[in-house]
């Protein structure tokens, strides 16, 4: 995720911070060997450079005065008395016991009530006497013209021009301290202070003031962060050579002992991974190797946790990227591989034409079992109505067969009703033309 700096000073006045500093060193460095302190530039050059440089920062200031009108940022070295004996009593002693800054700066607030009051007595008192002094040191021949030769005497023009260079040199050097003092710790670190080469306490997310000269700041990453192993060959329990390499994820818990109690902590898990790597992959057969990832990765973090723990550091996650075989065990695994799928697609296909003939079988059978009972309950229907519509005729008929065969004989004679049915059914009647049909007629009646 990026992350955005937020700037308390603009653009133009970190340029002119910096471009002054530069500009009074630089005048310093030249006004000294003016003064014939060292022979640096020869003296007519030095003359010539420290003049150019007085009108540059000459330039720059006025620059500088007209920008801090014309936007309002002239209000921010207004003094005041606020709070400059809680600022004073931090200085003294609550930088040493670790007290927090009594001063929070933001865009609005740039400067501390001790930095505001400094900043007057720069404006009163160094600025004009160093001005001053060097105007009548550069135009010392025109001084006669100008009627002050009687009041000033040069040794005087250049006591105080001198003086006013060490206080500014003072101030300058002041201000630098103060400035490369304030440190800025981010969201995810942990700073930690060190006074005179021993530790002195951890310093949370935000402004952070160190002792100028004095305290030096170890910054310290609580992210979780990423070490990549490197890849190496190790030999498994059948006595194949692999090539396997892995991805460690740790996070610092303690950053005291991480800074503290070893010296290069991503070299020292690096090596202890690759130790541990051949000491796992070495116990296990390839087979048991390339499937037990997950083991693999249990076991090598369970071992980096237990031995970085003295270290603040804990190890959230280690995984194998890879697990490489030489070319010819590959080729034979993959021959191995397409021999098993193989087979198994031969007795997926056999066990399904198997499944496909018991189905159809089964289906067979239950269709001949539908059929016959089909028929089963035809019949049984036919039956039923055999039963209730013919069983009475066919008693009838049963009888007439009967009595056709009887009545084909010659020597048997029957009599019959005149008026009966059964005469027209047999044809016997006397229409028909048979003569062994012989009337019986009714006696008289007495």
């Amino acid at each position: 995720m990026a992350t955005e700096r937020i700037y308390v000073f603009k653009r133009f006045e970190r340029f002119w911070h910096w471009a002054q500093a530069g500009l009074i060193t630089f005048m310093m460095l030249t006004g000294f060997e003016i003064h014939g302190a060292y022979k640096l530039f020869g003296f007519q050059k030095a003359v010539g450079l420290h003049t150019i440089a007085a009108w540059s920062l000459i330039t720059l200031w006025v620059f500088a005065i007209f920008w801090h009108f014309t936007t309002g940022e002239w209000k921010q070295y207004i003094p005041t008395m606020q709070k400059v004996d809680a600022m004073i009593k931090y200085y003294l002693t609550g930088i040493f016991t670790h007290a927090p800054h009594p001063f929070r700066q933001t865009r609005l607030r740039k400067h501390n009530p001790l930095q505001r009051l400094a900043y007057l007595f720069f404006i009163l008192v160094i600025s004009p006497l160093i001005w001053f002094s060097g105007w009548f040191y550069l135009f010392y021949g025109e001084w006669k013209d100008w009627g002050v030769d009687r009041y000033l005497s040069l040794e005087w023009v250049a006591f105080f021009h001198t003086a006013a260079a060490f206080m500014m040199l003072v101030f300058f050097i002041a201000i630098a301290a103060l400035a490369f003092s304030v440190r800025v710790i981010k969201q995810f670190e942990k700073g930690l202070v060190i006074r005179l080469g021993r530790y002195s306490h951890t310093a949370d997310a935000g402004l952070v003031f160190l002792v100028p000269f004095i305290d030096s700041l170890i910054r310290v990453d609580m992210r979780e962060q990423v070490i990549n192993v490197l890849p190496q060959q190790v030999i498994t329990a059948d006595n194949v050579v692999v090539t396997v390499d892995a991805v460690i994820y740790y996070k610092v818990v303690d950053p005291v002992k991480a800074e503290f109690e070893i010296q290069n902590f991503n070299f020292a898990a690096t090596t202890l991974a690759q130790t541990n790597l051949r000491n796992l992959i070495g116990d296990k057969q390839l087979d048991e190797t390339l499937t037990a990832r997950d083991v693999i990765n249990t076991s090598l973090r369970e071992v980096l946790d237990e031995a970085t723990n003295p270290w603040g550091v804990k190890v959230s996650k280690v995984e194998l990227q890879k697990i490489d075989p030489p070319a010819d065990i590959t080729t034979a695994m993959s021959k191995q591989m397409k021999a098993e799928r193989e087979k198994r697609a031969a007795i997926l296909e056999a066990e399904g034409i198997r499944q496909s003939d018991i189905l159809k079988a089964q289906g067979e059978a239950q269709a001949r079992l539908l059929r016959a009972e089909a028929e089963a309950k035809s019949i049984e229907l036919v039956a039923q109505a055999a039963e209730r519509n013919f069983t009475d005729r066919a008693r009838e008929l049963k009888k007439l067969e009967v009595a056709q065969v009887v009545l084909s004989g010659n020597q048997t004679k029957f009599i019959i009703p005149a008026g009966s049915d059964i005469i027209n059914v047999l044809g016997l009647d006397s229409d028909n033309g048979h003569s062994n049909v012989v009337p019986l007629r009714r006696r008289a009646e007495q």
